[in-house]
Order: C-alpha cells, then sequence, then structure tokens
C-alpha cells in the first residue's frame, strides 16, 4: 500500500547495505508451482548420466542447457562444487530468442519441464518487478530505473541439484562453496533441503532459515557495482548436514540480468552515498558476465577474445579488484595487454 511502501523500501535498504540478504514474505510465488517444479527436476535428475548429457550445449558458456558434476568453481576456489545444474531463459519462441542474440532453452524428452519452468519463471519475475522498482528508489533513482536495464533481459533460472554427501569422494560436508552472485538480485524460493548459509560481517557463516511462503532475496555483482559497493553483494555457500548425508537437495534461483548493454557503472549519487570516489569499475552487464565466467567455467575462445577487447580487465586492475585467474588465462591464450602482463 501507499502508507507501507515507504518502510518496506526502508527496510529492504537497509538490509542490503548491512547484510546484502532478505526474506521477503507475500512475494507471489505459489508453493504449488515451486513443488510442482522440484517434482519434474528431482524426474530429470534421477536420469542416468548419460542421458542427461544428451541435454548440455556446447558453446553456452554454462548459460544454458545441463552442466554436469564438478564442472563450476567458484570465484577464489580450486575444487569445483559438487552439484548439477540446469539452466533456462524465458520460455520465448525460438526466433525471439535468436533475434535478442540468448541462447536457447532445452526441453529433455523424458521429462516434461517445460510445463513446470514456465509458469514458475513468469512467478519469479513478477515477483522480482516490485523488488526492483524499490531499489531504485532506494538509489535516488526513477522507479523505472532497473525496470527499464531488465525488459526483455536475460534474466535465467538456475535449478541446482546436491547429490547426497555420501557420493562425494573429496569433501563431505560443502556442497557450494562461499561465493557472491553476479547478476543484480537474486529470487531463492524455499529448497527441499537446509544447507544455505551467509557469511556476516563478522566473518561467521549464519544458517539461513526461509520462513513459510516466503522467498530469500540477495544482492548480486551487478548490483553492487553499480551502487559503488553501498548495497553489499554477500557471501554465501551451501553446506550439508548429517541429515542430509543420505539425502540430496534441491534448489531453484531466479538470477536477475540487466540486457547486456546496460550501463551498471557506479552512479553518481551513490558514489557520493560511498565516500566520494568510485570504487567499482566503470562496465555494461556484458562486460561484468564475461569476466565472471571466465574466472568460474569452461568459456569459448570468442568468448575470451571479446573480454580482451572490452578492456574490463585492465579498469578492474586500476581498482585493484582484477582476477588473477582470468588475468593468468588471457595470457595463456595471448590475448593479454601489457597492462595485463605487467599487473602479473
Amino acid at each position: 500500500s501507499l502508507e507501507t511502501r515507504p518502510i518496506f523500501i526502508k527496510k529492504l535498504s537497509d538490509a542490503f547495505q548491512n547484510l546484502g540478504f532478505v526474506a521477503v514474505m507475500n512475494t507471489g510465488v505459489s508453493e504449488d508451482t515451486v513443488d510442482m517444479a522440484y517434482k519434474r527436476l528431482r524426474d530429470f535428475f534421477n536420469l542416468d548420466p548419460t542421458t542427461k548429457e544428451n541435454y548440455q550445449i556446447t558453446g553456452s558458456n554454462s548459460q544454458r542447457g545441463y552442466i554436469p558434476l564438478l564442472k563450476e568453481t567458484r570465484k577464489d576456489h580450486s575444487a569445483a562444487d559438487f552439484k548439477e545444474f540446469l539452466m533456462f531463459g524465458r520460455v520465448l519462441p525460438y526466433y525471439v530468442e535468436e533475434e535478442l542474440g540468448y541462447g536457447h532453452n532445452v526441453w529433455p524428452k523424458e521429462v516434461d519441464l517445460k510445463s513446470a519452468i514456465g509458469p514458475l519463471y513468469e512467478e519469479l519475475n513478477q515477483c522480482s518487478i516490485p523488488l526492483l522498482s524499490a531499489l531504485s528508489i532506494a538509489m535516488d533513482q526513477k522507479e523505472d530505473f532497473f525496470l527499464e536495464k531488465t525488459f526483455n533481459s536475460d534474466t535465467s533460472l538456475r535449478a541446482i541439484y546436491y547429490p547426497a554427501t555420501t557420493k562425494n569422494p573429496n569433501n563431505h560436508s560443502i556442497w557450494a562453496k562461499g561465493h557472491t552472485d553476479m547478476n543484480l538480485i537474486t529470487i531463492k524460493p524455499k529448497a527441499t533441503a537446509k544447507g544455505l548459509e551467509i557469511l556476516d560481517k563478522n566473518g561467521e557463516w549464519i544458517p539461513v532459515s526461509v520462513p513459510e511462503n516466503a522467498c530469500i532475496i540477495n544482492v548480486g555483482d551487478q548490483l553492487q557495482n553499480i551502487t559503488n559497493g553501498y548495497f553489499r553483494s554477500c557471501f554465501h555457500r551451501v553446506v550439508s548436514s548429517l541429515d542430509s548425508l543420505k539425502s540430496d537437495r534441491l534448489s531453484i534461483n531466479l538470477l536477475v540480468h540487466p540486457r547486456n548493454s546496460s550501463d551498471l557503472s557506479p552512479t553518481s549519487k551513490c558514489i557520493e552515498k560511498t565516500g566520494g570516489k568510485a570504487k567499482y569499475p566503470t562496465a555494461n552487464r556484458q562486460e561484468l558476465v564475461m569476466e565472471r565466467l571466465a574466472e568460474t567455467c569452461d568459456v569459448t575462445p570468442e568468448l575470451l577474445k571479446s573480454l580482451a577487447e572490452s578492456k574490463i580487465v585492465e579498469r578492474m586492475i586500476d581498482l585493484n579488484k582484477a582476477s588473477p585467474k582470468v588475468m593468468n588465462l588471457l595470457k595463456e591464450k595471448g590475448l593479454a595487454s601489457e597492462k595485463v602482463l605487467d599487473a602479473l
């Protein structure tokens, strides 16, 4: 309502400044829709590995289709996460995906995922609209500031399967290592088991409990970049417990992204709020995503070339935020500039 909206915006802003995570009630995301999606997803992940691997998409940079176990390594970690996942975008006609330059969704023949994932994507996407409006106002921008940037964007839904930890030969407690998300915000409906933890300002890992009929919303690196750190992209991880040694876990995340060309450079108003000096690089969405993908997964030569040509790494060097792994990868592929070589 008009009376409670300013209170909501203030509470959301305070939470995103202090922790980067918040639980939001009455999101409009149906528990039945979430449950149906988990039922169909479990049917898919229980298929034999050979069948599932038919739905990998070569050249997608892990942004569409099936990604097998131990294929994603978190930023600043050497060992891969113990999970497998599916990536979906908006459910659009094939020719529209082509026009927008997005990857294509893959729908398995063995399990009817489309009729479950499509409605869930739409409900989660609708949930994002008032949140993005509230964040825009909290940043002293027009209400449609983020809505314009995310219109017809490549916002994606990631469905993650964490196998029982007794099947993990390397680590019996960590499913997904500590990381931040690379997008604007992430919307997480309830998972099928506990395990999500966040890192507080004191360096303590805190278990997250999702209330009934609520979603967890967290800040991603793109929002942190455009707010110059005013909103905090919080580290989180997924940890198994004694109860989950023999059981698995499924989770769903809507990763809200702007369009590729959207400017995510720190705004002047957020620079003022955070000390008057830019702490994050000038960049658009595509540049930030390319840099993170080069850090975390196997990427195509075309993406690496585009990353090198964008000069985002050089701008990160200026702010002491460049990834040694990405810089070394550019060097290995003969794409490193003199500035990158000097930084190494």
